[in-house]
């Protein structure tokens, strides 16, 4: 789906009319967010994506829904929440005109999110979502305290995203995965990524070969101290790392010696994968670990539209590394222990 093949044009008339409609009696136009009826207005949307009006529903969160294409034997989430789509999102309000938020599926890959794990922003999406099968189309109307509410956006964000916003989205759903699937997936990518690196060939890569995990990690160290301490639980440690993605194309974080990582290790201070590769290594030893993301960040969180993530972020509704890293991230550590005290 692209937005080329969405009718924005004649959504706009139809908006504008109904604006029209709805102001008739005073001859003054309210905002939008002041004076819209959204049953209204899902039914203007309804004709326009081409779904069954007779089928617009309202829950008891005040989110409309119409299906566009419904796929009644495609899988339910019963199955699995890891939903991969497509979307075309817009926020109307403030001003009385529709922003076009839309950014997502640019390269035609669908995006990756978890349903009910606080994973998915704003939240009426996430509500909203729960309801679909692989292979619907539907369509939502969010109120704004579903969506991002009365939050006041900087200068550039507000000309977007108004306070008190409606939001729409039109979703395309077209797989639904459980976790043991991702973790598949995630077990073939890390098996080419040995493979590919000769990561079991000590010529190339020396001093041991891989050594894999009951939980998919896998570890692999790189230089080897046998006379010097493991850390134990409650020791602290300064570790110097590099993260990146498994095709070493993003780099994730990175800590270099100057000014390393220092926390507590074995008690759930970091993530567990990062963790269990520390604790494999001696002091002084470097090492390369390769995490998959049950044992990472797993469903991290998606923001809809993803480039106001920094100022979500900094509206303290995300913790800092949904910044970079997507949902489902396979995760690779090039670390060193520098210090244990």
């Amino acid at each position: 789906m692209n937005r080329s093949s969405f009718p924005y044009f004649l959504l706009i008339l139809a908006f504008f009319t109904l604006l029209g409609s709805c102001n008739k009696d005073d001859g003054v136009k309210p905002s939008v967010a002041d004076s819209l009826d959204i049953s209204v207005l899902a039914d203007s949307f309804a004709r326009l994506d081409g779904g069954d009006t007779t089928l617009i529903q309202v829950d008891a969160n005040g989110i409309y829904s119409y299906p566009i294409t419904l796929n009644l034997t495609g899988k339910t989430q019963a199955s699995g929440q890891i939903l991969s789509l497509y979307y075309i999102e817009y926020a109307i309000g403030g001003s009385d005109t529709i922003r076009d938020l839309n950014e997502s599926n640019s390269n035609n890959t669908p995006l990756r999110v978890r349903t009910g794990a606080s994973a998915i922003y704003p939240v009426g999406l996430d509500l909203a979502l729960s309801q679909m099968n692989e292979g619907d189309e539907f369509a939502f109307l969010i109120p704004s305290e579903l969506g991002y509410g009365d939050i006041v956006f900087p200068p550039g964000f507000a000309s977007l995203i108004p306070s008190n916003a409606t939001l729409y989205f039109r979703v395309r759903l077209v797989l639904i995965e459980n976790e043991s699937e991702i973790l598949t997936q995630e077990q073939t990518a890390i098996n080419q990524f040995i493979i590919d690196g000769e990561l079991n060939d000590t010529s190339v890569v020396p001093v041991d070969f891989v050594e894999r995990f009951a939980n998919g990690m896998i570890f692999k160290r790189l230089t080897q101290d046998t006379l010097r301490p493991f850390p134990f639980i409650g020791d602290s440690v300064a570790v110097e790392y590099t993260a990146m993605s498994l095709d070493s194309t993003i780099t994730y974080d990175t800590k270099p010696a100057a000014n390393p990582f220092r926390y507590e290790f074995g008690v759930s201070e970091t993530i567990p994968g990062f963790d269990q590769g520390i604790g494999n290594m001696r002091l002084g030893e470097q090492a390369l670990f390769v995490l998959p993301s049950s044992v990472a960040y797993g469903p991290s969180a998606q923001v809809f539209p993803d480039y106001i993530k920094q100022e979500i972020f900094e509206l303290k509704i995300i913790p800092e590394y949904v910044l970079s890293v997507k949902p489902y991230q396979v995760m690779v550590f090039r670390a060193r222990i520098l210090e244990i005290y």
